[in-house]
């Protein structure tokens, strides 16, 4: 039995009619969903994910695309939940471009946030030298989700691992961005920056607030 049929037969008793509705309302999507919450979905990922162990990179890349391929969206989260599987350990520069098409077919939150920050930002952690190049384009990219990825990469990484320079950059870059996307993404990436080191964040701000929308500071100050 293929991935994708295991996976389907495991999460359509958990389907919910009613949820699916609210839950594509709350997603402002007219993608079909099955209506399976969350906490199932993440259960039933787990359990059939481990029937299904890739016997090398290059499957357990075909694999993201199969899921990423059926209508339903639980099964792109699925094939999210895919990259971050067997302790992230396919998740490496080879796989960017995997990462970039699911970013930019996904084109949505709730699908580019976890991406962003829990299957771009690890390989950002390990190998920062072949990822600066790929960032760098990013934030310049015509795709807005590929810029709001790299300015969330960053964001659930240690400390020591964040390029502090590189997140003032690239907030400066799409500062004059009109979009909600842009605008909440520079906030949220300053805000969490801010928990560790709050004073070179107060001092970009005093410095270059004025260049930022209101959205964007308002989020950056919230625990400063």
């Amino acid at each position: 039995m293929s991935l994708v049929t295991d996976l389907r037969a495991a999460l359509e008793p958990f389907g919910d009619a009613d949820r699916s509705e609210k839950m594509r309302a709350y997603l402002k999507t007219e993608m079909p969903m099955l209506g399976v919450s969350r906490p199932d979905q993440k259960r039933v990922f787990r359990e059939t994910f481990a029937r299904h162990v890739p016997a090398d990179r290059a499957a357990w890349e075909s694999s993201a695309l199969a899921l990423q391929a059926e209508p339903e969206r639980e099964f792109r989260y699925a094939a999210i939940a895919w990259t971050q599987g067997l302790r992230k350990k396919h998740l490496v520069p080879a796989s960017v471009p995997l990462l970039e098409r699911l970013i930019v077919e996904g084109a949505w939150w709730d699908l580019v946030d976890d991406l962003a920050v829990h299957s771009v930002g690890p390989i950002v952690a390990r190998h920062r030298a072949e990822l600066d190049p790929i960032l760098d384009a990013w934030i310049e990219h015509e795709d807005l989700w590929l810029r709001r990825t790299a300015i969330l990469a960053q964001i659930a990484l240690k400390p020591d691992q964040v390029d502090e320079q590189q997140l003032f950059r690239y907030c400066r870059a799409q500062a004059a961005d009109k979009t909600f996307w842009i605008r909440k993404a520079i906030g949220w990436a300053l805000r969490d920056h801010a928990r560790d080191r709050p004073d070179p964040v107060r001092a970009f701000l005093a410095a270059h607030g004025e260049e930022l929308s209101g959205l964007s500071r308002r989020e950056a100050s919230k625990h400063l």
